[in-house]
């Protein structure tokens, strides 16, 4: 199995569909210390799987969505690519501790080509970087998951519901964790420490699903790894939509909870919503296939995900890696005060 970025192969057209050129300069990240690492937990049987409980939670705009527990696990470990995978340039054999995986490591230039992609063309995108059987595993989970929670929207967070697919794999695999560190360390100029993943399972279909399509936010971390694992064929396949990299890390919180309002209020996101149709050369408009591994700075971006057939399942498997405000004291205190908005 080959995999690639857009930097080693700019002849992939499937990759370059809804890009578009910007001479705009965008804003350069700032300078905060935070802390980065990957969670990991232990495979569960498929028997747990299958009994797997659901629980509603009510969101702050009131709609029931469906939550799964989570936990997490620090590692530290090296990766062990299987013996047939190509080396790129400037490869350095990982120390072997025993440990094999099915993720390849990436070398400091292939990763540096990801960052340039996302400077200058709001995303980067590794292809075929899970394995279509891996994949299929995770699709049979999904539609379980969405019958199980009566046709609706879920989202499923953190490491151990999905322990047993390749989400698992990927929430403690050290390939993975590197490039994120570091990616971000090559964009920040700063050191990345411990900082475990927000990781997110989102299963879209239905008219629930409809009502969290289009959207528009800011993440709460710098870095968003995406993972399609279900895509609907035809128009409405849900296509993520992202105005890249239009504001700065904020040093503090309370300017971060000033930009996230003023983009999640009704007024501006019917304004958003009228920009994409009305002027879509603004946006980026990237069609997913499943088993590439997508990444854009989720921070610094506005963006959403375009509506998909309520007859289909949309799944995306997300990684949020770096949250330069968790250490927050405002932060903290909203959350105790309103637990369900991730401000």
């Amino acid at each position: 199995m080959v995999m690639h970025s857009r930097a080693t192969d700019r002849r992939n057209a499937s990759q370059m569909a809804g890009k578009i050129a910007r001479s705009t300069p965008r804003p350069p990240f700032g300078p905060p210390v935070v802390r980065v690492a990957a969670g990991s937990s232990r495979l569960a049987s498929r028997e747990a799987r299958k009994s797997l409980l659901f629980t509603p939670v009510r969101e702050s705009s009131g709609e029931c969505r469906f939550l799964l527990d989570h936990s997490r696990i620090v590692m530290s470990s090296a990766i062990v690519p299987s013996p047939g995978a190509p080396r790129p340039l400037g490869f350095r054999e990982p120390v072997d501790l025993g440990l094999p995986s099915d993720f390849r490591e990436l070398s400091d230039e292939e990763i540096f080509s990801l960052v340039q992609d996302i400077d200058r063309d709001g995303y980067a995108v590794l292809t075929q970087y899970i394995p279509h059987s891996d994949i299929d595993v995770v699709r049979r989970f999904v539609r379980d998951a969405v019958t199980a929670a009566g046709n609706r929207y879920v989202v499923l967070i953190g490491p151990t519901p999905v322990a047993e697919t390749v989400l698992g794999k990927m929430a403690s695999s050290p390939a993975l964790r590197r490039i994120c560190m570091r990616m971000y360390e090559i964009a920040t100029s700063r050191p990345a420490s411990d900082q475990p993943y927000y990781q997110v399972l989102r299963c879209l279909t239905g008219s629930s699903g409809r009502e969290h399509s289009m959207v528009f936010h800011f993440d709460s971390h710098v870095l968003a790894v995406l993972l399609p694992i279900e895509v609907p064929a035809g128009k409405d396949s849900g296509e993520l939509i992202v105005l890249p990299n239009i504001r700065a890390i904020r040093s503090r919180y309370a300017s971060n909870l000033i930009d996230k309002i003023l983009v999640r209020n009704p007024v501006s996101q019917r304004i958003l919503r009228g920009m994409a149709k009305s002027r879509p050369e603004r946006f980026v408009r990237i069609s997913l296939f499943p088993g590439n591994l997508y990444f854009f700075w989720g921070y610094r971006s506005i963006h959403a995900n375009a509506p998909c057939d309520i007859e289909k399942i949309r799944a995306t498997a997300l990684f949020h890696y770096v949250d330069p405000h968790s250490d927050s004291k405002l932060k903290r205190l909203l959350y105790r005060i309103l637990p369900s908005n991730r401000y």
